[in-house]
Parts: C-alpha cells; sequence; structure tokens
C-alpha cells in the first residue's frame, strides 16, 4: 500500500508506551465479524501489561493501540509487501481487549484528513467496556455498545 497523500515517510518512529510489551506478532488474514477488514490481510500484535498495576488501564490501553497503529503504519509503507489492510492489538490482560483498524485509515489520521476522534470511530474496540473512555468520547449514547465485535486468532 502506498503512503497516502500527506504522510511524511520521514517522520520518526511513534514513542510506544512502556505500559505493555508486545508477545509476538504475526499477518494472516482477518476472520472476524469486524466488516471493514473481514477476509483482509492484518498484522495482529499481541500485548500483556508490562507490570501488575497499572493506573487506568483503559486509556493506557488506548494509549498503546494508537502509537502501535502509528508506528506499525509507518513500517507497513516502507516495506515491499504490501498486501498489509489492517492492524489488529490484543491485550491479554484480566479484562482483554481488540483494537482494530484499516491501514487507510491509519494513514488519513496521521496525515491530517482525520481527527484523532474521527479516526478512533472508525476502528473497532472490543468489547466496549474495556475501552469506555474512547467509546464514551466517539460513539454516540444510543450505539455506546455498538462496536461489531471481532475475533482474535
Amino acid at each position: 500500500m502506498p503512503i497516502l497523500p500527506g504522510v511524511s515517510a520521514a517522520k520518526p518512529k511513534a514513542d510506544v508506551p512502556a505500559d505493555f510489551t508486545i508477545l509476538r506478532e504475526s499477518t494472516s488474514s482477518f476472520d472476524g465479524d469486524w466488516s471493514p477488514l473481514k477476509g483482509k490481510t492484518s498484522l495482529f500484535v499481541w500485548a500483556q501489561p508490562a507490570s501488575r498495576i497499572i493506573p487506568n488501564i483503559a486509556a493506557a490501553k488506548a494509549r498503546f493501540a494508537e502509537a502501535i497503529f502509528a508506528q506499525r503504519y509507518r513500517e507497513a509503507t516502507h516495506s515491499p509487501d504490501n498486501s498489509l489492510q489492517g492492524i489488529v492489538v490484543i491485550f491479554l490482560d484480566k479484562r482483554g481487549g481488540v483494537a482494530a483498524a484499516r491501514l487507510d485509515d491509519i494513514g488519513y489520521w496521521l496525515g491530517g484528513t482525520l481527527t484523532r476522534d474521527g479516526f478512533l470511530a472508525r476502528c473497532s474496540f472490543d468489547p466496549v467496556g474495556a475501552f469506555p473512555a474512547v467509546t464514551r468520547k466517539v460513539r454516540p449514547a444510543s450505539n455506546a455498545g455498538g462496536t461489531t465485535p471481532i475475533k482474535p486468532q
């Protein structure tokens, strides 16, 4: 996938918050129910808390997912393999949770075409309760529980 207009290839790597440790990464077809990525090649990133106590873990998950989305987008746009279409972060803590985004939406966000809130509204957060600060802010109250669940592999 080519770099989207307005996204500089020279931008440095995003700082990834140290609240989580990446256990593994793999690329495969997305078999979840979220239609924007269903059947598309995605990067799966499994992360666990770096310590037993993380203040406000829901906000920490959102920050970590955003940083991974930005960093892996920049890496993907410099890769000779152009098949990647999405990024999925799977949290392996007591509450769990999965955050997913389409690669083109990440590019629009980083390039300034989408605001942060606009970008987050296009992402999938499952379960909604694992990301309350994000989902409350970007989803109308009538759709607070309306994210389409996705199934991690």
